[in-house]
């Protein structure tokens, strides 16, 4: 009889083992479903960010390349001021003042 208490507490107790390792394992599990959708949440907005990086890669190199188009228009721009600038003081200057001393 006492066999058979040993082997019933026994079975008891590997039962109670079981039951303690079948809830830690469901723990175990939860977590890791966790941080398995932990990990997906992070990917897409890695992805999402990833694509914002890439636009505003090109539009920085859009707007540098713009810039540096308008600064050379605006230098032509002063460049073609200043010679007209220098061709009309040449027409009140210099020419009037050839015409009145060969007159």
């Amino acid at each position: 009889m006492t066999a058979n208490n040993d082997a019933t507490e026994a079975l008891q107790w590997t039962i109670t083992l079981m039951q303690g390792e079948l809830e830690r394992s469901v723990l175990s599990t939860q977590l890791l479903d966790t941080s398995s959708a932990a990990v997906r949440s992070t990917l897409t907005t890695h992805d999402v960010l990833d694509g914002f990086m890439f636009a505003s890669k090109h539009l920085i190199t859009a707007l540098e390349t713009s810039d540096w188009l308008d600064r050379m228009l605006v230098l032509a721009g002063l460049a073609l001021f200043v010679v007209v600038v220098i061709f009309i003081l040449k027409q009140c200057l210099v020419d009037r003042s050839l015409r009145i001393a060969f007159w």
